[in-house]
């Protein structure tokens, strides 16, 4: 809004006039998105799915996403039956729910690895 030089709440007003939703709700539902994935591909507690959604606070974001999705974040983990990988300390987490840097680090050191060890391989006598 700054930069535009624009009122925040102008903005917004145009924008939900616009789109029929506000700004705030289309970041929460966003964030509620993420949280279904990582809800579903890893076992980090909620307070971890929480944080990493950007929420600062888990009670609010158990409440906003059972208005979102009509279920808490335990009960829609129960419901999709996933927990397929360990949390973020250190752990093994899906490539589906790594994104960013984290997987990409990861992915190069992999396929350096895989490259010495096909190396390795092809020099024999």
């Amino acid at each position: 809004a700054d930069e535009l030089g624009k009122n925040g709440n102008y903005l917004n007003s145009v924008f939900s006039a616009r789109e029929g939703i506000g700004i705030g709700q289309v970041i929460r539902n966003r964030r509620i998105e993420h949280a279904k994935v990582l809800l579903e591909t890893t076992n980090w507690r909620i307070q971890e799915v929480s944080e990493q959604c950007g929420f600062t606070r888990q009670n609010y974001f158990t409440q906003a996403f059972r208005r979102n999705t009509g279920v808490t974040p335990l009960e829609y983990r129960r419901r999709t039956g996933a927990r397929s990988a360990e949390g973020p300390r250190g752990s093994r987490v899906s490539k589906h729910a790594q994104g960013g840097k984290r997987g990409a680090d990861t992915a190069g050191r992999n396929r350096a690895g895989q490259g010495r060890e096909a190396n390795r391989g092809g020099h024999r006598g």
